[in-house]
């Protein structure tokens, strides 16, 4: 891999593992080569937050009207990513998403 064009890579094993939902219809990944000590969760942020929001309304409708989930504070908050509760985070990785409200059924 070479530039700072991103590349599609088979979905790594780790990610796999997780097993977050007993059935995947779709699952991809990317990388990107970048001069930058940033850490993904910086990108996450600065893509998707610095983004104009006709671009940020679609995953804020989703998690609110399509899944049916609670969204998090939209800016400003260390745990959340436009709303959506970071899960996990480190040097190579970075993982949002958010829990179903208790009375709704899990995926």
């Amino acid at each position: 891999m070479s530039g700072t064009e991103p590349v599609e890579i088979p979905v790594p094993a780790a990610v796999a593992d997780l097993r977050l939902l007993s059935r995947v219809g779709y699952d991809d990944a990317f990388a990107v080569d970048t001069a930058s000590d940033h850490g993904p969760e910086w990108w996450m942020r600065t893509f998707i937050e610095g983004a104009p929001r006709w671009f940020q309304l679609p995953w804020l409708g989703m998690g609110k009207a399509v899944l049916g989930v609670r969204i998090g504070p939209l800016a400003g908050s260390p745990d959340h990513v436009l709303g959506w509760k970071v899960l996990d985070a480190g040097p190579t990785r970075s993982r949002s998403g958010s829990t179903p409200p208790a009375d709704s059924p899990r995926a």
